[in-house]
Order: structure tokens, then sequence, then C-alpha cells
């Protein structure tokens, strides 16, 4: 049980890594048949770049839960402990009610994009606009987990006067 809930925590991570996979073996089909074979195609190109699409945004994802995001933390390193996990719990709490207000557009223009074709692979856009709001709706979850370990760790501490 625990070995499949770990799976399912970093399931952003395993689809992103399996996206930059899909991605690099695509470029590399796409050199070697065009410069190589002198045959181009036009289907690596556009697997490549909807596979750079899934990888940004789930990597986005995975940066929110490892807390690796990019943030410029100055203020973090000169105030005390309690005050730095105020701080990030209140970063947290307006990082998530953007991603809230935002997400819902996102859902929307998937299912605007439901009866969209892309050109070469003929699938649906849908999926290609799918990581958006899934990667907001993760980080939003992860920005909660986050603030909810940080307040337990700030009722933890010793309060210093």
């Amino acid at each position: 049980m625990a070995k499949s809930k770990r799976i399912l925590m970093h399931l952003d991570t395993y689809v992103a890594m399996a996206a930059f996979c899909v991605m690099q073996a695509c470029v590399f089909i796409q050199v070697f048949t065009r410069y190589v074979l002198n045959l181009p195609l036009s289907w690596p190109e556009e697997v490549a770049r909807y596979s750079l699409v899934w990888l940004t945004f789930l990597g986005a994802s995975a940066a929110v839960r490892a807390n690796d995001h990019i943030r410029i933390d100055v203020v973090l390193t000169k105030v005390p402990p309690n005050v730095r996990s105020v701080l990030v719990v209140l970063t947290n709490v307006c990082a998530a009610l953007v991603l809230l207000a935002v997400a819902p557009a996102g859902f929307g223009l998937v299912r605007l994009m439901t009866g969209i074709p892309t050109a070469a692979l003929q699938v649906s856009m849908s999926w290609v606009y799918l990581p958006v709001p899934l990667s907001f709706s993760l980080m939003i979850v992860q920005l909660i987990t986050n603030s909810i370990s940080e307040v337990r760790s700030l009722r933890a501490s010793p309060q210093r006067s």
C-alpha cells in the first residue's frame, strides 16, 4: 500500500519523466529521418512539442511538491523560523488562490478544444491542453499540503518570546 501511495504522490514526476523521454526520442527520430534518410516526418516534431508542454506543466507541479519552485527567499533567510513559517503559509495560500481562480478556465479550455484535431496526429487538442488545469489542480493540493506541514511544524516548535 505504501509503495502505491508513493507512486500516486509522485505521478506528476513519472509522467514528466516519460514526456521527457518521448520528447528526446522524437527529436532523435526527426533528426535521423531528416538528415540521414532525407525523409522528414511530420509527426515527431508535433509529439516532441506536445511532450514539452506536458513536461513543463507536470514538472512545475513536481517542483511545487518538492518546494523547489523559483522564489526570492532573501526575506525568508533573514527572519526567525516562526516568522518564516508564517510567510511560507501566507505565500502558499496566495498562490493556491491564484491557481484556484485560473484552474476552471483551464478546464474550460480543455473542453473547448475537444473537437479540434492536431495537424499531424489528428488527435484532440484537448490532450495538449490537459496538463495545464491538471497541474494547477495538483499544485493547489500540494500547496495546501505544504501549508499544513508548515503549520504543524510551527505548532510543534517551542514558542520564543
